[in-house]
């Protein structure tokens, strides 16, 4: 019986090792195992570069990069852990993705995993459209224990996406509309710009007119001053040359008067 009792006792020893060691070696698998997460943000189709994305993990930011030419970001995130990534750009709407790394059998953590090769569009802001979905993530990524691999969140997307389907509508029509408002203001603009180059080419030519005129009228003025200068000098210079004509004319017959008056009464006293 003895022998039985310590046969027992070594079993459940062993049994409870057995049991620190899986315990031991999950917690350090989990500690090594990585999922690694790329993806591309894009803008009309286009890849986007400038955009701000921030790996939050389990609510505290702990990441932050900026997409460059090719749109692409990526994060390697550790195990057990629930992670959102918010994009941003100035003048665009934001938004989020949710990634949890929770529930991934120990069996998958031989190897790392990975979730690539999707993508994530922006658009930019329109004024007058609420957009409070977009305050929930858009998406959420999780391990499928079904396909034995991280895909989206069926469920919730689909839920969601009614509602983006309805920001979407709202957005484009809001859009179509601001560019019909673009098209009446660009024509609005450049009938203005029209017709406030015509005023200035009218105005110009008003103003030459008048420059011309005046120019032309200060002319015929300084002319006909001139002449009427030249004129005055003329007629004071011929009125000088009768004046002393008549002068000399006058002293000479007042002379000739004289002389004669003189040898009359000569000619009187010597009679």
């Amino acid at each position: 019986m003895k022998h039985i009792t310590n046969i027992s006792l070594l079993l459940t020893k062993l049994s409870a090792t057995c049991l620190v060691l899986l315990v031991f070696m999950c917690g350090n698998t989990f500690a090594q195992w990585k999922l690694d997460v790329e993806a591309t943000v894009k803008k009309d189709g286009k890849k986007l570069e400038g955009v701000t994305v921030a790996l939050l993990k389990n609510g505290s930011e702990v990441e932050k990069v900026t997409t460059a030419v090719n749109g692409k970001f990526a994060f390697r995130l550790d195990a057990n852990a629930d992670y959102a990534l918010k994009l941003s750009k100035p003048g665009h709407v934001g938004k989020m993705v949710s990634i949890s790394t929770k529930n991934v059998p120990p069996a998958e953590m031989a190897e790392d995993g990975a979730f690539a090769g999707w993508e994530v569009s922006l658009f930019e802001e329109i004024k007058g459209i609420d957009y409070s979905v977009l305050n929930q993530p858009v998406a959420k990524i999780s391990y499928d224990a079904t396909a034995g691999s991280f895909d989206y969140d069926k469920a919730y997307t689909k839920t969601v996406q009614a509602q983006l389907s309805q920001l979407n509508k709202e957005y484009e029509a809001k859009k179509k509309e601001e560019e019909n408002k673009g098209v009446e203001e660009a024509k609005a603009k450049a009938l203005a710009e029209s017709k406030a180059a015509a005023d200035a080419a009218k105005a110009k030519l008003e103003a030459d007119n008048k420059a011309k005129a005046d120019a032309e009228a200060k002319k015929k003025l300084e002319e006909e001053t001139k002449a009427k200068l030249a004129a005055d000098a003329k007629a004071k210079t011929d009125a000088d040359a009768k004046a002393k004509l008549e002068a000399e004319n006058k002293a000479k017959a007042d002379a000739e008067a004289k002389k004669k008056l003189e040898e009359e009464t000569k000619a009187k006293l010597a009679a």
